[in-house]
């Protein structure tokens, strides 16, 4: 009987060591798989490509960023109906949303609120999608604007007729690439997502490429405007120039531009009957410009940020449309 209890206990002590090894075994694979994907993004994060004489990784690996965004879009159009010349002003609602964004090793997760919208005072809806690496980059921005209005204007006639908010739905789509090619000693992140840190003055030819859709159409059946429907989409490439002031006391002072020329462009308008083609005109451009002043603490950081577009399609004596769309940003970061 003793012998048959104590067979009995062993064997409950070896189940229950066996049960806690699994567990352990468990908690150890799972700090060895964290430990290898951090140390993967470590390499990754350290071992940046650049001359360290100019750019460096910040040593931190967390960083939290809090900013306030700033957009508006306006839209100028000139053309001719029925042998009348006319100009137009079309514009959206101002927008400004609070975002704050966690990174971790260059990788970071954002969110956006708009108080406007929660509120019931916003209702037109926008996308924005920003990478920005030494190499290569890409700004893409969506816009759809159900608060369109503005003024029309016929030659020779004295008034303008106002257009009012809503009565026109507009959507734009804006995406601006570029490769840097100086990109070891010049660093767009260090102005635009502070993954970077630009020690010492540098600039870059910047090779650009921009993809532009425009899209028109009244909301109203009453309203009197020239085209019922308007679409438009457009492929261009060109080069630039950007350069990074690496000024005293950490200041860092950005500035660049990418004129685009179109290679290809289909415009079509819609007149109540039948689609028709609006004759293209050389050059057709789309301009890239962004600017940034950023202050570098030694755990933190603050600055500003602007990012714009200006289109000019389409040829005047038909219909030509002058787009202008940019991005204003405050922001405060910490770095641990």
């Amino acid at each position: 009987m003793l012998h048959s209890r104590l067979f009995i206990f062993a064997s409950f002590l070896a189940c229950l060591t066996i049960h806690v090894s699994a567990q352990e075994k468990k908690k150890i694979w799972q700090r060895g798989v964290l430990h290898t994907i951090d140390s993967m993004l470590t390499k990754r994060y350290l071992n940046a490509k650049t001359d360290t004489l100019y750019v460096v990784r910040p040593k931190s690996k967390w960083t939290i960023k809090g900013r306030v965004n700033f957009s508006g879009q306006n839209m100028y159009l000139r053309g001719t109906s029925k042998g009348t010349r006319y100009n137009a002003l079309l514009h959206a609602d101002f927008k400004t949303t609070l975002n704050i964004s966690v990174g971790y090793l260059g990788l970071s997760l954002g969110f956006s609120v708009n108080p406007a919208s929660w509120a019931g005072k916003y209702h037109d809806y926008e996308f924005n999608l920003n990478s920005y690496g030494n190499r290569w980059g890409v700004d893409l921005v969506y816009h759809n604007q159900q608060s369109a209005g503005g003024w029309l204007k016929f030659r020779g006639h004295d008034d303008r007729m106002d257009i009012e908010d809503g009565a026109l739905l507009s959507k734009t789509l804006n995406v601006n690439a570029y490769l840097a090619f100086n990109h070891r000693r010049f660093s767009f992140p260090a102005a635009f997502s502070q993954s970077y840190i630009q020690r010492r003055s540098a600039g870059s030819w910047l090779l650009g490429f921009s993809l532009m859709g425009q899209w028109m159409e009244p909301m109203s059946e009453t309203l009197q405007v020239p085209m019922n429907k308007y679409n438009h989409i457009s492929i261009a490439i060109g080069a630039g120039y950007g350069y990074n002031f690496a000024l005293k006391r950490k200041w860092l002072l950005h500035l660049s531009g990418i004129p685009t020329v179109a290679i290809w462009s289909n415009t079509e308008t819609w007149n109540g009957w039948e689609w028709r083609k609006v004759p293209s005109h050389f050059p057709d451009v789309i301009i890239a410009g962004r600017a940034a002043l950023v202050k570098n603490y030694r755990q933190n950081f603050m600055g500003i940020s602007l990012v714009a577009n200006l289109s000019i399609i389409g040829e005047p004596s038909f219909l030509q449309t002058s787009t202008s769309k940019w991005r204003f940003r405050i922001f405060y970061g910490w770095r641990f």
